[in-house]
């Protein structure tokens, strides 16, 4: 995998998890409120998992302008 498309990745699942907070904040419904709850858990799940296995096949400089992103 490119480095490129991991970094990528890890920018595409933060402004999906920013998006989905807006439309949580926006939808008071119960139903809603958990539906958008659940997918914010995947996708930090996701991310945790990248970052568990993905992070360290980085270059050091990578890892390390990753890591203070987060």
């Amino acid at each position: 995998m490119s480095y490129n498309y991991l970094l990528n990745l890890y920018k595409a699942l933060d402004q999906r998890i920013v998006d989905i907070s807006h439309d949580l904040e926006k939808d008071s419904q119960d139903n809603n409120e958990k539906f958008h709850q659940g997918r914010i858990d995947c996708l930090k799940e996701f991310n945790a998992y990248l970052q568990q296995n993905y992070d360290r096949k980085l270059p050091r400089r990578l890892q390390q302008k990753t890591n203070k992103n987060r």
